[in-house]
């Protein structure tokens, strides 16, 4: 909660900071004298700001009070000659006060029954639906899944499924009206961006008979993108796009396929794709090692007589460069070959070590089978999780959308 309102990270919060962090999370529009008021009340050690200690002490319901006693001569003698003022400014100091506080504790709370939701729904992704043996994909081990944890957040993040985009798409079928269309009659005051303060006044409004005036906070929660609590012309049409998209996906279908079920399920994640890398990179290991080495012993075969260092030659006054029976005792680099399924000359499925054409052929093939296992094991499965994911949140959040119409 501190860091939000210290903008420059100094450590401490002056009445600058406190106004645009009060702005920020739409809670109260303060002019700068109630704003200096407030920080005089919160900074105890009188040092025009307010530290992490003070802002602690406010949020655990600690007694203000001191704070009057600790104040100098001149602060008394400023409240004596603007008394009058200060009488007007108290309520909306305390009720900004009061609104911190409870921010606060609302966040805490949030924050645990995310955790809580989160550690329920880690179980609910690979369900019956997908008729698979182990489909718990969230219940796989932290380590299996710190590879693919950003890339299914950046997913989600791509996909903001919310009630109140349903309500949003619902509003303008309702109208008849278009996503800029409906942007340009929020933003009431033509400035490019919607507030929570015109979102409020033209549902009232206008749009009463569509939307209700609490779902407020979660259309601007479901489009606010960077979340300076205001609705640029991009994030606005950018969401809806969104949701559009996703209905077309949950309506018809098309994802995912039962290989894509089958691809990021746990079975799979934990068995066919390790086996599949580990496969690929044998075959390609073996190939890379017979053209290297030559695996087959070609002792007989007729081969071209290069002389080694022994000094021995081979009876018959066979000359180099001369075709001859392979033999160890006089060849250069002995008579090992490598394998040559397709590549033997007259049938041969073997030849003189070096690399051969379908040796190369299969180093090439099983390099581009890794690298795409890999490929839609640790990118495309988690992407297709996330979206899975997100389409059942999706398919919740347009129900209760539908229920509360209703």
């Amino acid at each position: 909660m501190f860091e939000k309102f210290d903008e420059n990270d100094d450590g401490t919060i002056d009445s600058d900071e406190l106004r645009k962090g009060l702005l920020s999370l739409n809670l109260a529009d303060l002019p700068p004298s109630q704003v200096d008021r407030l920080v005089a009340e919160i900074d105890a050690d009188g040092n025009g700001v307010i530290d992490l200690d003070e802002f602690d002490q406010i949020l655990m319901g600690d007694d203000t009070g001191a704070n009057d006693e600790e104040q100098d001569d001149e602060s008394s003698a400023e409240a004596d000659v603007e008394e009058t003022t200060e009488d007007e400014e108290e309520p909306a100091v305390e009720e900004a006060e009061e609104t911190i506080v409870v921010v606060h504790e609302s966040e805490d709370a949030g924050e645990e029954a995310l955790d809580d939701e989160e550690s329920d729904e880690s179980h609910d992704i690979d369900d019956e639906e997908f008729d698979l043996e182990d489909d718990d994909i969230e219940e796989e081990s932290d380590e299996n899944e710190s590879v693919e944890d950003d890339q299914i957040e950046e997913e989600q993040e791509s996909h903001r499924p919310l009630a109140a985009l349903a309500a949003l798409a619902d509003l303008m079928d309702e109208h008849d009206i278009s996503a800029q269309r409906l942007f340009n009659e929020l933003d009431a005051d033509g400035n490019g961006m919607i507030s929570v303060n015109e979102l409020k006044t033209m549902v009232e409004e206008k749009y009463g008979d569509v939307l209700e005036i609490e779902q407020v906070q979660s259309i601007m929660e479901g489009t606010d993108g960077d979340g300076d609590g205001m609705i640029d012309v991009t994030e606005f049409i950018g969401s809806m796009e969104d949701y559009e998209t996703m209905e077309e996906l949950v309506e018809e279908k098309v994802f995912p396929s039962p290989w894509q079920k089958r691809m990021m399920s746990k079975s799979w994640n934990d068995t066919v794709w390790p086996i599949l890398h580990v496969g690929f990179g044998i075959i390609m290991a073996i190939f890379i090692a017979n053209g290297m080495f030559g695996f087959v012993d070609g002792s007989g075969g007729n081969i071209v007589y290069e002389p080694n260092d022994s000094g021995l030659i081979p009876s018959g006054n066979i000359q180099p460069g001369e075709i001859y029976p392979c033999d160890e005792k006089y060849q250069m680099d002995g008579c090992r070959n490598s394998l040559t399924p397709l590549a033997g000359e007259n049938g041969s499925l073997s030849m003189p070590t070096k690399f051969y054409w379908d040796g190369v052929l299969f180093i090439f093939l099983s390099m581009v089978g890794l690298g795409t296992t890999l490929f839609f094991h640790l990118v495309k499965a988690p992407e297709w999780r996330a979206r899975a994911k997100a389409m059942k949140e999706f398919e919740a959040d347009k129900s209760e959308a539908s229920d509360a119409g209703e």
